[in-house]
């Protein structure tokens, strides 16, 4: 349509018609041009802009992103691009016309994450959800392209090298511990080696009380309002059965008599409810602080300075191969590298005395 000379402010303005992502035709006019030729320039690039995704919030567009991954996704896929978004996302950006997102915008979002004192691998990892939303649009409603790549990556791909306890530091924590909830999942965690999710969802029938193993087939997730969920685990091979210290059965026998009735689980609170108390209890002890998975990675630690094969840490943990296991704990095996060292150097001398040495001819 042509541009349109608006006599009374002595400017130009352009008027045309697009249709939106509700298949509506809608009207709008931009005024305010000193030059014609400015008008139609604008009229062109809006007509380009406004696309299928014109009018789209991105709240609606969520809407409909997810429900179509429901059909698509495995449901544990589902639950956590769920929690991300709804709880990183959503409060920002639920309002915002997808045209309105600017790379500014994204810029700004980003930093909010960041004052908050995430970890930059999760940072990375909400953003990423985040912009499969946005290349979705890009795809299936012709938003011209993602804010999110021009407004550059955030944080970090990959995470520092895992940290983990010894025994001493184990101890120091036990020793601050007087919740037999929690006295119990750390056990758990520290002896079994299982992931949090693991052993949030263990129940009582997945107790082998004369075996002393647990069984591990399942994995508990909480994603707040009251919505929680259990899932097959992580791999196949994450089903299995862990054999645990009698100690560690006592705990949770001890804990079982405490429990009002039959509990559905043998630690009925959430992963942030543990991680939380987890913390408060390290800063009361003094001692380092670690996440509530590398309890996992201290257990693998203390197997593999225990000499323990690796078919059977990789069991253990539940993993599909023993590469993973290499792969994962390769920096643990070359810390134990001089240890070893050391101790063949040692036998070596032990043993060698009093040959008789070979003369020469």
């Amino acid at each position: 349509m042509p541009a349109y000379k608006d006599e009374k402010r002595g400017t130009w303005y352009v008027r045309f018609r697009y249709t939106d992502w509700t298949g509506k035709r809608v009207e709008t006019t931009k005024r305010g041009f000193a030059k014609k030729g400015d008008a139609q320039k604008y009229e062109d690039e809006a007509k380009r802009e406004k696309t299928a995704a014109a009018g789209m919030t991105f709240g609606e567009l969520y809407k409909i992103y997810i429900e179509d991954a429901r059909h698509r996704l495995r449901q544990t896929t589902i639950i956590t691009k769920e929690t991300i978004i709804e709880k990183h996302v959503l409060n920002y950006f639920t309002t915002s016309l997808l045209e309105n997102i600017s790379a500014a915008n994204i810029r700004q979002w980003q930093t909010s994450l960041i004052k908050k004192g995430m970890a930059p691998t999760y940072i990375h990892f909400i953003q990423s959800q985040f912009s499969a939303v946005m290349n979705y649009a890009v795809k299936y409603y012709g938003l011209p392209s993602n804010p999110i790549k021009i407004a550059g990556p955030v944080g970090k791909t990959k995470a520092p090298v895992m940290d983990y306890w010894t025994i001493d530091e184990y101890q120091k924590y036990m020793a601050a511990e007087t919740s037999p909830l929690h006295r119990a999942a750390i056990m758990i965690l520290f002896w079994a080696g299982l992931r949090c999710g693991e052993m949030l969802a263990l129940t009582p029938a997945d107790v082998d009380t004369e075996k002393r193993i647990l069984r591990v087939n399942k994995t508990y997730h909480y994603i707040g309002k009251g919505r929680e969920f259990t899932t097959p685990p992580k791999t196949p091979g994450s089903i299995r059965d862990v054999t645990i210290p009698s100690v560690v059965l006592d705990a949770i026998q001890a804990l079982s008599k405490k429990m009002y009735g039959e509990p559905d689980r043998i630690i009925p609170i959430s992963a942030e409810a543990l991680r939380q108390h987890f913390d408060y209890i390290i800063r009361k002890a003094g001692i380092k602080r670690i996440r509530i998975h590398d309890l996992r990675h201290s257990h693998a630690s203390y197997l593999i300075n225990k000499n323990v094969p690796i078919k059977i840490i990789s069991a253990r943990l539940g993993h599909d191969n023993v590469e993973t296991t290499l792969r994962t704990y390769a920096h643990i095996y070359k810390d134990t590298e001089a240890t070893v060292s050391e101790m063949l150097e040692e036998d070596a001398k032990k043993y060698s005395c009093g040959q008789t040495e070979v003369k020469q001819k």
